[in-house]
């Protein structure tokens, strides 16, 4: 049909997490994650710093994941390179400020999971993009990790890391922006720029009610026979001691 995401983005980000977002329904949230009258608990980092090394980590391999999908080190890589560095900055500040505007004050955590978004979102379509373009897409990336977080939060759908409003919100946009922005001559599907939004939609909802619908049901089946949710008790003492048999100091 012309379904385009270059390194596997709406496979590789999207799939993945509308399995996890199916999961996390069934398990609901961390004990305290969410109080009485509905409104969200604060739960910090354990460490901040881990958190960011993490996250440049993830920052340097995109770069290999990105230039290397093209299978060939050719003219494209150099363009794809700029693009996935522009586009993770941009979300990274994008996702920042908007946070700041939103609590007025400045969380580092946003930062990052607003680069990642940014990495994302500029994935599918990281060879159709001009410089302009990426960093466009990588805010727009970022403000959705930022949109997707309250929306989970309001929906009280319990997401630890910020993984699904990363990866299956900047991952949908990302994968539209290939029918909205993408260059239709490098493409080279013959679709117009209508015709090609309309296949990246149809490629979208297929993907996420296939992973969404198979993963609900067979996790359904799983928790009636095996609990995927532990006890209070065992939550209340740490898993790591009632599941691994570890005693932290």
């Amino acid at each position: 049909m012309g379904f385009w995401p270059i390194s596997g983005s709406t496979i590789s980000p999207d799939l993945p997490w509308c399995t996890a977002l199916a999961t996390l329904m069934i398990i609901g949230p961390r004990l305290g994650r969410f109080n009485e009258d509905h409104q969200a608990g604060a739960f910090h980092p354990s460490s901040m710093p881990l958190a960011a090394i993490g996250t440049i980590f993830l920052f340097i391999g995109w770069l290999g994941f990105n230039g290397g999908s093209t299978l060939g080190w050719n003219e494209q890589v150099g363009s794809i390179l700029v693009n996935t560095l522009l586009a993770g900055t941009a979300g990274a500040v994008s996702a920042g400020v908007l946070a700041f505007g939103v609590t007025n004050r400045l969380d580092a955590g946003q930062f990052m999971n607003g680069c990642l978004g940014g990495l994302v979102a500029v994935t599918a379509g990281a060879n159709l993009f001009s410089s302009p373009l990426a960093i466009l897409i990588g805010i727009v990336g970022g403000m959705v990790v930022v949109a997707a977080e309250e929306m989970l939060e309001y929906l009280q759908i319990d997401d630890a890391v910020g993984a699904i409003p990363v990866h299956l919100g900047a991952g949908i946009w990302g994968t539209l922006a290939v029918g909205l922005y993408g260059d239709l001559e490098l493409l080279g599907t013959g679709l117009s720029r209508f015709e090609q939004i309309g296949v990246q939609l149809v490629g979208i909802t297929v993907y996420a009610a296939w992973a969404f619908g198979v993963s609900l049901l067979v996790l359904l089946l799983v928790n009636r026979v095996y609990r995927l949710r532990v006890t209070r008790e065992d939550e209340e003492m740490g898993l790591n001691l009632s599941e691994h048999g570890i005693l932290q100091e």
